[in-house]
């Protein structure tokens, strides 16, 4: 199996595929794509191997920790032990696997015991954490993305901005597709600049799920486990809480399935959208983005730089912060010059079903 994660193709070998229905819960959601940018090239082996894993997780002690993902979810919060940092093989406890990076080949142990979705689930994590710190230094942004009529819009912004809000409504109510939900990647081309998809968990409120049909109905669905890829429950009733803390986490092909429309893998990138979700206004207001001194201050915030903040460098590959940031600035300097286009909208919840109508007029911009 060949997939390939930013500038990273990894070609994996297995000795039993199950596992392998995971990572394409992510990568079948997209559309075919003919590739772009110059790839890094991994071999990775994963085996079921009781014996072995059995040895590494309780037959030695590792005194080192070294943290692999980070987040405010103690389920996805994911430490490592290591015997020395100059050991090879990393001891992944709370996910009963384990992962020796030697080069350009990763080996990837599981104890078969803990099932092929759980298994797929951490080896999805351990090739996300080497795509993501092995990117080339083309800037990284926070941000959901959608393609609509060949044009990329990106709607950048921190937790709970609404970035994931905003591409949910475009996909389902208008003739957008989705192109990612949580960052991407931006290419520079002789024509502008490519917004490069990220592949990465749909996250939602239960009350976003609650307040869109097919979203709701998919919801239900997971919970009846039809879905082969499922590791985590959550209760067959929703809330109408739109509180973090309520939020429930599927792979791409949930929301694809429901949305019946696949991921763009990457497209032109023509406007990054600063949203602000409201509830204490009635009005919509587009304002312009456009000169230097605003868009550099709205983007400031947007950028990952150096190491990522969740992705943690388990692996040994350390990014430069400097170089990262020269890059970055140097986008936000030629983005506007090369015909991209920046506003930020303020957007009324109560009038959200609007959002496609101002997306239009911004295309025929």
């Amino acid at each position: 199996m060949r997939i390939e994660m930013l500038n990273t193709a990894f070609e994996i070998t297995i000795d039993t595929p199950a596992p392998l229905r995971y990572i394409d819960s992510f990568m079948s959601a997209y559309a075919p794509d003919p590739g772009f940018g110059t790839m890094i090239t991994s071999t990775v082996h994963v085996t079921a191997e009781t014996q072995t894993i059995t040895s590494l997780l309780g037959g030695k002690k590792f005194p080192v920790r070294v943290p692999i993902h980070v987040t405010k979810h103690p389920y996805w919060t994911i430490e490592g032990l290591q015997e020395s940092k100059a050991s090879g093989w990393l001891v992944w406890q709370s996910r009963q696997v384990a992962t020796n990076l030697d080069g350009d080949h990763l080996t990837f142990l599981y104890n078969p015991n803990i099932g092929p979705a759980a298994a797929g689930e951490a080896l999805f994590h351990a090739l996300r954490g080497l795509a993501i710190a092995r990117r080339s230094q083309d800037p990284l942004l926070h941000a959901s993305c959608i393609s609509m009529h060949g044009h990329g819009i990106a709607f950048a912004g921190e937790v709970l901005a609404g970035k994931t809000t905003l591409m949910t409504e475009a996909v389902l109510h208008s003739s957008a597709c989705p192109l990612s939900n949580d960052r991407i990647q931006i290419l520079s081309s002789p024509e502008g600049f490519v917004a490069r998809s990220w592949p990465s968990y749909a996250s939602y409120c239960e009350g976003t799920l609650r307040n869109y049909a097919p979203l709701h109905k998919q919801a239900l669905r997971y919970e009846e486990g039809v879905f082969p890829y499922k590791t985590l429950s959550w209760s067959k009733s929703l809330t109408d809480s739109f509180d973090k803390t309520t939020k429930r986490i599927y792979p791409m092909e949930w929301f694809s399935s429901a949305s019946n429309k696949k991921f763009v893998p990457r497209a032109p990138l023509d406007w990054i959208v600063f949203p602000r979700l409201c509830h204490d206004r009635d009005t919509i207001t587009v304002t312009p983005a456009n000169d230097q001194t605003t868009f550099l201050a709205l983007m400031k915030n947007n950028a990952f730089l150096g190491d990522d903040p969740s992705f943690k460098p388990w692996h040994g590959h350390l990014r430069s912060y400097v170089d990262d940031a020269k890059a970055y600035t140097g986008f936000c300097h030629s983005f506007l010059k090369r015909g991209g286009r920046a506003a930020r909208i303020s957007l009324p919840i109560a009038k959200i079903n609007a959002l496609p109508t101002v997306l239009e007029a911004l295309c025929d911009r």
